[in-house]
C-alpha cells in the first residue's frame, strides 16, 4: 500500500476553460496524470488530492467529474480548494459520489497498514495565504485566522482518531490546499503560525498545492521542524503524483 498526492487538476466541471491557456504544460495534463495512474497506482493505494479538482460553481455540475475520477484504481482523498467552488456539505457529496472518494474537511482518516504495521492519520483543511506570502494583504487577516482555526479542528480530529488506530507506530499526515509557510521571496524562510500549530501537534508530512508555475520556488519537497513538506500541484510536478508513503 502506498500513498500519493497531487493537486490543482483544475478540470472542466462542465466548463469550457482549458488549461493550457496558462502555458503548455498543461496541454493535455489530465491525460498524462492518468496515463501514469494507471500504471503505477493499484486499489490499495491512496492518493490525496490537495485541492482545487474542478472549475464548475454548482455541486451539480461537478457529479460527473467526480464520478468519472472516482474510476480511477485506489482511493480518493479531496480537500477543498480555493476554486472549488462547488463544494458543499461532506454529508451532501458522499450520499451521490462514489465510495472510493473520501472528502476532508476539519476531519480526519486513519489507514492501517498491515504489510508495515504502520498507522497513518490523514487529515486537512484548505488553509489561506499566510503572512509573508505574495497574495497575503490586510484584508487576509480575519480569513487566516479562522483557517488557523479550523486546522486546530482538523488536528483535533486526528487526535480522536487515534482510537481507531491499529499500531503503535504512527504517522500523521496533514493536507492543506495553501501552503503554510511563504514559498518565495524575502520571506520564504519565515516561520508562520500555521506551520507553528503543525509542528506543535506532532505532524510528520504536509502536502499542499495551490503554487503554479512561474512561480520560483526554492523546493517542492523540503523539511522544516521534523516535518516533510511536499508542494503538488500538478504543473509543478510534472503530473506525476508523488509518493509520500
Amino acid at each position: 500500500m502506498r500513498i500519493y498526492a497531487i493537486s490543482d487538476l483544475h478540470l472542466p466541471g462542465g466548463n469550457i476553460k482549458p488549461m493550457d491557456i496558462f502555458g503548455s504544460h498543461w496541454k493535455d495534463h489530465y491525460e498524462n496524470i492518468k496515463e501514469f495512474w494507471k500504471a503505477n497506482i493499484n486499489e490499495e493505494d491512496y492518493v490525496l488530492h490537495c485541492g482545487d479538482f474542478c472549475w464548475a460553481l454548482k455541486f451539480s455540475d461537478a457529479i460527473d467529474e467526480l464520478n468519472n475520477f472516482a474510476k480511477l484504481p485506489g482511493h480518493k482523498v479531496l480537500i477543498k480548494g480555493n476554486h472549488d467552488l462547488w463544494w458543499t456539505s461532506v454529508t451532501k457529496m458522499t450520499s451521490v459520489i462514489d465510495k472510493s472518494i473520501t472528502f476532508i474537511q476539519n476531519s480526519s482518516i486513519v489507514i492501517n497498514d498491515d504489510i508495515n504495521s504502520t498507522s497513518i492519520i490523514i487529515c486537512g483543511t484548505r488553509g489561506w495565504a499566510v503572512p509573508g506570502s505574495a497574495d497575503y494583504g490586510e484584508h487576509d487577516e480575519k480569513i487566516y485566522r479562522r483557517e488557523i482555526l479550523r486546522l486546530r479542528l482538523s488536528l483535533e480530529s486526528a487526535n480522536k482518531a487515534a482510537e481507531n488506530c491499529k499500531y503503535e507506530k504512527r504517522e500523521l499526515i496533514a493536507m492543506l490546499h495553501y501552503p503554510p509557510l511563504p514559498m518565495y521571496g524575502q520571506a520564504a524562510e519565515n516561520d508562520t503560525e500555521m506551520n507553528n500549530v503543525l509542528a506543535e501537534y506532532g505532524v510528520n508530512k504536509v502536502v499542499f498545492g495551490h503554487i503554479h508555475r512561474p512561480q520560483q520556488v526554492k523546493n517542492i519537497k523540503f523539511e522544516r521542524d521534523s516535518i516533510a513538506y511536499y508542494l503538488t500541484s500538478c504543473d509543478m510536478i510534472n503530473n506525476v503524483p508523488v509518493t509520500i508513503y
